[in-house]
């Protein structure tokens, strides 16, 4: 006696094919709004996400000094928004560049210059920058997000009420 095998049957590969299709349908729905979300580099968590991107720049650069003994400057826009934070190293004269495509920073001090001491580990004086959006016709505006540098390098991003 022969076995036959067993094969699909019309209905089974529909079912099963239809159930495919609305599980793709919702993955391209989710994933589309997810693009969307986070694709356009003028949305508010673009910005957000750049910003604590800059934050955490300047922290890990506070940090290198701190581990390799060295004094730094921080050279931040002081009148005029720039979308390049720059930090330069004293002993060996190198320059290490932060710049951002969507978003810009200008200190809400005079002072452009900002130093920080390593025997005493503190950056003198203290900061905090406005974050600017660059808009799509190159206009800027102002967002309520901050960065500030505290005097002993603690560097917190945070949204202004």
């Amino acid at each position: 006696m022969r076995f036959l095998k067993r094969a699909f049957t019309l209905a089974e590969v529909s079912i099963a094919l239809s159930l495919l299709m609305a599980l793709t349908a919702f993955l391209t729905i989710t994933g589309a709004s997810a693009v969307n979300k986070y694709g356009d580099p003028h949305s508010e968590y673009r910005i957000a996400l750049e910003v604590q991107t800059a934050a955490g720049w300047i922290e890990n650069m506070l940090k290198r000094a701190l581990i390799f003994r060295q004094d730094v400057k921080l050279i931040v826009p002081s009148n005029v928004p720039s979308s390049n934070l720059r930090f330069l190293w004293t002993l060996s004269n190198h320059s290490v560049k932060f710049s951002s495509e969507n978003i810009e920073f200008r200190s809400v001090s005079a002072i452009s210059t900002h130093a920080y001491s390593n025997s005493f580990q503190t950056l003198t004086p203290a900061l905090t920058l406005c974050v600017f959006k660059k808009g799509v016709d190159g206009i800027r505006k102002i967002t309520d997000w901050r960065i500030s540098v505290s005097a002993y390098g603690l560097v917190r991003a945070y949204q202004a009420a």
